[in-house]
C-alpha cells in the first residue's frame, strides 16, 4: 500500500472511477462515488 499523498491520489481515483458507471444515468443528479476507509487510510 502507498503512503503520504500518492494514498489519498489512488483513493480519489478510485471514486471518480465508481462514479463515472453512472454517467448517463443520474440526470438531473451529479455523479457522485465514494470510497470508505479506516482510520489507517486502507
Amino acid at each position: 500500500m502507498q503512503t503520504g499523498p500518492n494514498r489519498w491520489t489512488f483513493w480519489m481515483r478510485r471514486a471518480l472511477q465508481l462514479a463515472a458507471l453512472a454517467d448517463g444515468q443520474t440526470s438531473p443528479n451529479p455523479l457522485v462515488g465514494a470510497v470508505v476507509l479506516d482510520v489507517q487510510g486502507a
